[in-house]
Order: structure tokens, then C-alpha cells, then sequence
């Protein structure tokens, strides 16, 4: 007959050795559930290309070794919202509107502004106009775009002799997010 500090001893080794299976399966499936959270919000593909702006206003060493018709995008990661512009036509296409593409991933931030009241484009020679409209939607996944009138009211072209172009987009987790092109590598 077994005396009772051997079944006592028995069954804290099994006790030790389930606790320790336990243990390996739920560090198991922890990291299963973090791996599938992390491809889900994984980074936009503009700045998987390497395309991004740095902050103080300069690309990265990645972006100007790219030649010019994809160095297009520019990518601000302040506070906890990345945000990716791209320009889609400053040539004003037939209806005189001048646009942008945008695309804001956060977890934290509801993106249902509207951009267009929070936006200004204006050019290395002083002209500023505010975006006339914005087709974003709301949520922590918000694609659109943000067009600007081509022409001031009074009917000077907003770009004409300029030579830069400056996206600023206000109050979206950050006070200011800046976005800078040259008009001659806009095609």
C-alpha cells in the first residue's frame, strides 16, 4: 500500500506538469491571436514601398533613391494616426478641381471628419485656397478624396508659375501635418 506522502507527491507532479501544458497552450494561442491582429492592421502599402515623409518636413533616404513617378506619396505618423497623401490630378482635369488622395489608419482615433474643413493648398508664391470637398467616410480605416478649386475666385490659377505645392492638413491627432511637392514631378 502506498503511504500518503507518495500520492501527495504524485499528484502535485501532475498537477505541476498539466498546469505547465496549460500554460504553453494559452502562450500559444496569445501569440496566434496577436500574429492575426498585427496582419489586419498591418502598414499601408505606400509605406511598405518605402515612400514617406520624415518628420521635419524631409523625405527619406528610401524615398529620393526612387525615381520621381513613385515618389509621389508622402506619409505623416504623428500622434496615432498615419496618414498617406498622394496627388491624383493638379492639372485641374475638366471640372477645374485639383485632387488628392488620402488614406488615415489609426486604432485609437474615430476618423469621421470632414478633411475638406480642416485642409488648405497653397503654393511657394503665397496663393491659399481651402479644399472644396472631401469623400472620406468615418471609422479607423478612411480612404477618399480631397479636391481643391484650380482657380481662386477671382479667377487666378492656383499653381501657375509655382514651383511647390503644400498640402496642410489640420487637427487630425496632430495640430498640423504638412505635405510638400514640387510641381515639376507631378505629371
Amino acid at each position: 500500500m502506498k503511504s500518503v506522502t507518495t500520492i501527495y507527491s504524485g499528484s502535485r507532479k501532475m498537477l505541476s506538469t498539466s498546469g505547465l501544458n496549460l500554460l504553453r497552450v494559452f502562450v500559444f494561442v496569445l501569440l496566434f491571436v496577436a500574429g492575426l491582429v498585427l496582419s489586419g492592421c498591418s502598414r499601408s502599402p505606400v509605406a511598405i514601398r518605402g515612400v514617406e515623409l520624415v518628420r521635419g518636413g524631409e523625405l527619406s533616404k528610401q524615398a529620393e533613391a526612387q525615381p520621381p513617378s513613385q515618389n509621389l506619396s508622402r506619409v505623416d505618423r504623428q500622434g496615432a494616426v498615419e496618414m498617406a497623401v498622394t496627388p491624383m490630378d493638379i492639372g485641374g482635369g475638366s471640372d477645374g478641381m485639383i485632387r488628392f488622395e488620402v488614406t488615415m489608419n489609426t486604432h485609437t482615433v474615430d476618423l469621421s471628419m470632414d478633411l475638406a474643413q480642416l485642409s488648405t493648398l497653397e503654393t511657394d508664391l503665397g496663393m491659399r485656397l481651402d479644399a472644396e470637398s472631401w469623400t472620406g467616410g468615418s471609422g479607423h480605416h478612411v480612404s477618399g478624396q480631397l479636391d481643391f478649386p484650380m482657380y481662386a475666385p477671382d479667377g487666378t490659377p492656383l499653381i501657375g508659375d509655382a514651383q511647390e505645392i503644400i498640402l496642410t492638413i489640420r487637427d487630425v491627432d496632430a495640430s498640423e501635418r504638412v505635405f510638400v511637392w514640387q510641381v515639376s514631378e507631378i505629371p
